[in-house]
């Protein structure tokens, strides 16, 4: 009896033991997620880490969308509203530069009172399939830093542009982005090729 006993103790032990280290290697797992706190319902949060439990304690996460689905925090009604009406500020922190999402469909879409997106830099978007209505109806955000985006983050279609920015205050600010880029792009491919005409001609 007593034999039966300890070996049951002995397979309770290690069972807890295997519970134990699949939560601690998932609280160790890094993930991409929404956050907006309890005490602050008007700024939301991107972040990509190991602490969104804890940031569940004090607040709301949401997951990432795939492309074609609406995001969580798009849909969350917070009482007496939809959470994206009440969001102003958007802040991406330095965590979310190691993310590469595969679409931001609809991420501030309806955000009316939206004023200002901090981090911007560190959303990388290269690998986003669909874009589309992202910045809808975003009236008073009129300003976005992309000083420090790539060229290949700032190749948007004509498409993107219509559906996500038309009708925004700094549409035609993006626009020029663009055709800034691509001068620029251009002013340096003319001078590699002429460093390049120039690389064998005898100067003396």
């Amino acid at each position: 009896m007593k034999k039966g006993t300890s070996l049951l103790r002995t397979l309770l032990l290690v069972l807890l033991g295997t519970m134990l280290g699949k939560m601690s290697v998932s609280a160790q797992t890094k993930q991409a997620y929404a956050y907006v706190s309890t005490a602050d319902r008007e700024t939301l949060y991107f972040y990509y880490d190991t602490q969104r439990s804890s940031r569940n304690s004090t607040g709301n996460t949401f997951n990432m969308n795939a492309a074609g689905q609406t995001p969580e925090w798009y849909t969350y009604y917070d009482d007496p509203f939809y959470l994206r009406e009440k969001v102003r500020k958007v802040v991406f922190d330095k965590s979310f530069g190691d993310y590469s999402p595969t679409s931001t469909c609809y991420w501030f879409a309806s955000m009316q009172f939206l004023t200002t997106i901090e981090g911007f830099n560190y959303l990388y978007t290269p690998n986003v399939t669909d874009m589309s209505y992202m910045f809808l109806d975003c009236y008073k955000l009129s300003t976005l830093d992309f000083r420090n985006k790539s060229g290949s983050e700032l190749n948007m279609t004509d498409n993107y542009i219509d559906t996500t920015l038309r009708g925004n205050t700094f549409y035609q600010v993006i626009l020029a982005v663009k055709e800034g880029q691509q001068a620029r792009n251009h002013i340096n491919n003319s001078h590699r090729e002429r460093k390049s005409d120039f690389a064998g001609v005898d100067s003396g």
